[in-house]
């Protein structure tokens, strides 16, 4: 529907990291090189992100106190409040946004996807070239990725498939 890269990524509880599992590329000639199979932050993009939003706070905590910069820009950690309050803002909408934090460049789009215990392990998300997508998709882009999500979560049993949570 968006032709874009896609992955599905999955949590690696041990390491507090994620991996890249599986992915479809997009049929346009500026596409994503994704490291499959590689273990990376949870901290950083929108695939991690998604993902680390729907963990508990000793979960998050464990994560933040050992992660560095940004891969892509060398940003600093945000403050652990800051953190919170864009967590609680993807918990929300369901879905994360962000830009050139992985890869410069690129904007992603991430949504949690929830095992049959109700949990999240993972995530489906879509990263798209910055000159290639206008501000005003950005939104259309999102609910995308976030209605795949819950159709996966429901067809994994989950009770949990609809990743829009009402409080945090």
């Amino acid at each position: 529907v968006c032709d874009e890269t896609c992955v599905l990524s999955l949590y690696l509880p041990s390491e507090g990291k994620i991996f890249f599992a599986e992915k479809v590329d997009s049929s346009r000639m500026l596409r994503y090189q994704v490291p499959m199979n590689t273990p990376m932050s949870v901290l950083w993009g929108a695939s991690g992100r998604s993902i680390l939003a729907f963990f508990d706070k000793e979960e998050i905590d464990r994560i933040y106190t050992a992660e560095g910069r940004a891969p892509a820009s060398g940003e600093a950690l945000p403050a652990r409040r800051t953190l919170e309050k864009e967590l609680s803002t993807i918990r929300e909408r369901g879905y994360d946004i962000t830009y050139g934090q992985k890869v410069a460049g690129a904007v992603g789009f991430g949504a949690p996807v929830f095992g049959i215990d109700g949990k999240v392990f993972g995530s489906i998300c879509v990263t798209v070239p910055e000159t290639r997508i206008a501000a005003k998709d950005r939104q259309r882009v999102g609910e995308l990725v976030r209605a795949t999500a819950e159709r996966l979560s429901a067809a994994l049993g989950s009770p949990r498939h609809n990743c829009v949570k009402a409080s945090a």
